[in-house]
């Protein structure tokens, strides 16, 4: 994958702001990968609500590649 990604300019992944699968990874986990591979946050919003209280629990977010 670090073939592709270096080829890449946009990437959207879906992001857990509240661990729902075993050893999955978090936000922080994602956003660290993404950055160390020249990755910048253009945009994000939450795609999956707690029917409990209407916080988000998962964000949708949208990579771009910071290299030229």
């Amino acid at each position: 994958a670090g073939a592709v990604l270096a080829q890449t300019r946009l990437v959207m992944l879906e992001a857990p702001l509240v661990a729902t699968y075993r050893d999955g990874a978090s936000f922080d986990d994602l956003y660290r990968f993404m950055t160390e591979r020249g990755f910048r946050v253009a945009d994000a919003h939450a795609s999956t609500l707690s029917p409990a209280d209407g916080s988000p629990l998962e964000l949708d977010v949208a990579f771009v590649s910071t290299r030229p």
